[in-house]
């Protein structure tokens, strides 16, 4: 499979792009975007407007530019409405995306309680 290098990050482009556009010009949205930004070790993805295609690119060990597209068929994906910039993004946020779920819902973790507490326990008791 046509996948980024696993110590890769992954760069939401926030906004919709055409993604008529070919890899190249893509890339040189990177660019304008992100001047001075290291573009190896890097994965960029992108949506198009009516959020059904998704397309990433990426630069491989050879310096050479990689495409992977993906069509969603599950009715859209949710994206950041901004217009210019991008955001930095897991691997597992990038599947939850593909997956159209909402890659945004973060688990909230509880704290632990402090050593020495005792948590207490609320039992039910039947009437």
């Amino acid at each position: 499979m046509n996948t980024p290098p696993l110590g890769a990050q992954i760069w939401l482009v926030t906004g919709f792009t055409d993604l008529r556009q070919g890899r190249h010009k893509l890339a040189g949205l990177v660019r304008s975007r992100l001047p001075g930004a290291p573009l190896r070790d890097n994965c960029f993805v992108f949506c198009n407007r009516a959020e059904s295609q998704i397309r990433s690119i990426w630069w491989d060990a050879k310096h050479r530019l990689n495409c992977h597209s993906v069509e969603t068929s599950h009715g859209g994906v949710i994206w950041p409405r901004a217009d210019e910039g991008c955001m930095q993004l897991t691997r597992a946020e990038i599947e939850l995306l593909m997956d159209g779920a909402d890659w945004r819902a973060r688990p909230v973790r509880a704290p632990a309680p402090a050593r020495g507490v005792v948590t207490p326990r609320v039992h039910s008791m039947p009437l």
